[in-house]
């Protein structure tokens, strides 16, 4: 190999290794970022608040009541080939004013373009109005997590848990590779009520050592290559 193509080499192990270090993420302080609701309620709404989040601006859905269960609904920088997060986080924060006693049946739902769907029922975040109380959500995108493969199911853009058996590494990974859509639910009481959604992100997962190990390795032969071959020019 010529020390032409050795560098190339190396230097496409650093980038492999480097990726891992990539984050998409809504922070939402200077608007909506291309988020909307999904809903087939015409008097809900979705507004930025430039002040109140976590910390910085976020946005909130307000709930029509006139319809079935809405949900926040991520822009398309969240969207397409995402293998490469998987094993890493995906993260958000959410902040209601009302209890959340229908979360049971609104999961955060991941589709993908071919039809299928990973989905997770969440935790009840905290209940607050003014300040908002925060409750964050870091999610590995791995079977430790208990995504549900196949089990979200919807009619009139209302996502709901029904069925599906626990996702394997293999089918969050095959999701990951084609997403078509991520819901995260807002709807999730009888009545109105207002919920807060803020620093949306998803973070690739921390190389191994063991990949820095072989980047760091490469880097050495590489010097050591190029120190040869300018002492063999100076002889």
């Amino acid at each position: 190999m010529n020390l032409r193509s050795f560098s190339l080499a190396v230097l496409l192990a650093g980038a492999g290794a480097s990726a891992a270090a990539g984050q998409v993420i809504s922070t939402f302080d200077t608007g909506l970022d291309g988020w909307t609701l999904a809903t087939n309620d015409p008097a809900s709404t979705l507004t930025f608040f430039a002040t109140g989040g976590n910390p910085g601006g976020f946005i909130q859905f307000s709930d029509g009541a006139q319809g079935s269960d809405d949900v926040f609904s991520a822009p398309a920088k969240f969207l397409g080939n995402d293998a490469g997060y998987l094993n890493g986080t995906l993260s958000f924060d959410l902040a209601r004013n009302q209890q959340a006693e229908n979360i049971g049946f609104t999961p955060l739902v991941i589709t993908s373009g071919s039809g299928d769907n990973l989905s997770l029922i969440l935790a009840a975040p905290a209940t607050s109005s003014n300040p908002l109380v925060w409750t964050s959500y870091n999610l590995a995108l791995n079977p430790s997590t208990g995504f549900v493969f196949d089990g979200g199911t919807t009619n009139s853009l209302e996502w709901v848990a029904s069925g599906g058996t626990p996702a394997t590494l293999g089918q969050i990974n095959a999701v990951l590779g084609n997403v078509a859509s991520i819901y995260v639910p807002a709807d999730m009481h009888n009545g109105t009520e207002l919920t807060s959604l803020d620093n949306f992100a998803l973070t690739a997962a921390v190389p191994e050592p063991a990949s820095w190990g072989i980047l760091a390795g490469g880097m050495v032969a590489w010097c050591a290559v190029r120190r040869r071959r300018v002492n063999s020019k100076s002889i």
